[in-house]
């Protein structure tokens, strides 16, 4: 099996990810085409700078980049594999970092590779995701994990001129928003059409993270999954919108 998970920033995507990697025989190679991440065997310095968005990716490049990745994590730090898995931010696509479309890339990986998932994750209240983004740039945190517990960050959303990076959008908050629910649809319909899983952030992890999981895993060996779930990672940002957001009263008259 190889999974791969395509999704924006804030949407439960590492959360998810650390419950995978309790399943027995997957290995996880989390966001392979991303900035801070360990560079694994087999690649070079030119792999290096593209894998840190400095070059472009043709679609034989970007296969050709996953197979190292693949064989690099594999060689280094797992045992026995039944499913390898990483993740692919939406931004790459949005930006051009990317030679091919969202259809032509689903298309030549499961040309690829032999039992082949896609999962979509995303989150249905945008604005939240939105506010999670802003607050996690300006107090430079992403994770909390252990005992470690957030602070309330205050913020200001500019409702006119806003920007939505991971799906590369700005204008007016509102028509960010529009805009932003217009574009997941797409991903989601071309996920459908291959056969894959869409997650809500909010049903499949927030209320109940095992029906999460359960549709990714439910043609899987049921052996494979551990008889109880760690949470090893705490809410960056569980305070109510109107605690959060300074001009609350006017991000709301602005819909």
């Amino acid at each position: 099996m190889n999974l791969f998970l395509f999704h924006s920033g804030r949407v439960g995507s590492t959360f998810l990810a650390s419950l995978l990697k309790q399943i027995s025989g997957v290995c996880w190679n989390g966001e392979i085409f991303s900035k801070n991440v360990f560079v694994y065997k087999g690649f070079n310095e030119l792999d290096i700078s593209r894998k840190q968005g400095d070059g472009v990716f043709s679609l034989y490049e970007f296969i050709e980049y996953i197979n190292k990745a693949k064989s690099g994590k594999a060689s280094n730090f797992c045992d026995e594999i039944s499913c390898y898995g990483c993740e692919i931010k939406t931004y790459h696509f949005e930006k051009n970092f990317f030679k091919f479309n969202f259809e032509d890339c689903l298309n030549e990986l499961q040309n690829e590779f032999e039992n082949c998932k896609f999962v979509f994750i995303y989150r249905k209240e945008t604005l939240r995701r939105l506010v999670s983004a802003q607050v996690a740039r300006e107090n430079k945190i992403y994770h909390l994990t252990g005992e470690q517990k957030a602070d309330l960050t205050k913020i200001i959303l500019d409702t006119n001129d806003y920007y939505d990076s991971d799906l590369n959008i700005k204008g007016a908050l509102s028509g960010v928003i529009m805009e932003a629910k217009k574009k997941e649809r797409g991903y989601m319909s071309t996920i459908e059409k291959h056969g894959g899983v869409i997650l809500e952030y909010e049903e499949d992890l927030n209320n109940d993270y095992m029906a999460g999981v359960r549709k990714i895993t439910h043609d899987w060996p049921p052996n494979l999954l551990p008889e109880k779930f760690k949470v090893s990672l705490n809410k960056t940002n569980p305070f109510k919108l109107e605690d959060i957001i300074i001009n609350y009263k006017e991000v709301l008259n602005s819909f």
